[in-house]
């Protein structure tokens, strides 16, 4: 198993929830924290603006782009970047009410419960609060789980938590992919070639006894590359 899988069958709990909300204007809607939850909202229609915690920017947001909140942290949504945000009434454990339909602005939401014990240190280095565009892998996951929601046929029940956790490791590979060159912590192991073939032996084995030379046998082919640039 690699170690970005890894992360979530480590930290897998509880049953993943997914819902469509819309709004029409004025409205702005305030989003609590949810401890022990990665949430994400996709923009699927409308340009809303981005109310972040505490004193940071609002920032405009288009339909497809995604707003990735790995902790779980509070943040708004709202048509104007002046508005006063409400409490969000919608809850994950009810059943969700008709897909919206014509409203100004609708947001594809989703929570993914982890075991705030068992926080793996990737997940545990990311931002508070993060924004991704759209790519093809993420728009179609987007779109599966979509008109799953929207159409619920027999097998939804089983088909939107898989997708859902596919959608999640779309975001985490997604963010990962668009560090900086010389990225620090586990952005910088899963980046080197040699530290990140090192990491999935040990997960793929981790009862085994591993020392320096055993690792070294995983690496070989990165590792030509990688200490030519270091010469």
């Amino acid at each position: 198993m690699d170690v970005l899988s890894d992360v979530l069958a480590v930290q897998r709990t509880g049953r993943p929830r997914s819902m469509l909300l819309g709004w029409d204007a004025p409205w702005a809607q305030e989003f609590a924290e949810v401890p022990g939850a990665m949430g994400f909202q996709v923009i699927l229609r409308g340009s809303p603006w981005l109310l972040p915690p505490g004193a940071a920017a609002p920032v405009r947001l288009d339909a497809g782009d995604v707003v990735f909140r790995p902790h779980g942290r509070a943040h708004a949504l709202a048509g104007t970047p002046d508005a006063v945000p409400a409490p969000c009434t919608a809850s994950f454990a009810a059943e969700p009410g008709p897909s919206p339909r014509g409203q100004e602005v609708v947001t594809l939401c989703g929570a993914y419960e982890i075991d705030p014990a068992q926080v793996h240190p990737l997940v545990h280095d990311l931002p508070e609060l993060i924004r991704l565009t759209p790519t093809d892998e993420l728009r179609a996951a987007v779109g599966l789980l979509t008109a799953e929601l929207e159409h619920p046929r027999l097998g939804t029940d089983a088909v939107v938590p898989a997708l859902l956790e596919m959608l999640l490791l779309y975001l985490l590979r997604r963010w990962y992919a668009e560090q900086p060159v010389a990225p620090t912590g586990w952005a910088a192991a899963l980046r080197d070639p040699v530290t990140a073939a090192a990491l999935h032996a040990m997960h793929g084995d981790p009862a085994r006894p591993w020392t320096v030379a055993s690792l070294a046998a995983y690496a070989p082919a990165a590792s030509a590359p990688w200490s030519a640039g270091r010469r």
